[in-house]
């Protein structure tokens, strides 16, 4: 099983959209208990996206 994620990198066409991006990522994690992350203010993604995110995720030990 996986637990998501330990680290995300999201990638953001207007940095004035952070808040409310911010609003919406934090509601998909137990508060406190948020993953590593960076942010970037970015031009030109693919398929003229606003928001990309990156993750990524570590395997649990086996109990």
């Amino acid at each position: 099983m996986f637990d998501l994620p330990k680290l995300s990198r999201n990638f953001h066409d207007d940095m004035k959209e952070w808040p409310a991006f911010n609003n919406i990522y934090k509601s998909y994690f137990t508060e406190g208990k948020y993953p590593a992350r960076s942010a970037f203010g970015v031009n030109g993604m693919a398929f003229d996206a606003r928001v990309e995110v990156e993750c990524m995720a570590s395997k649990s030990p086996e109990a």
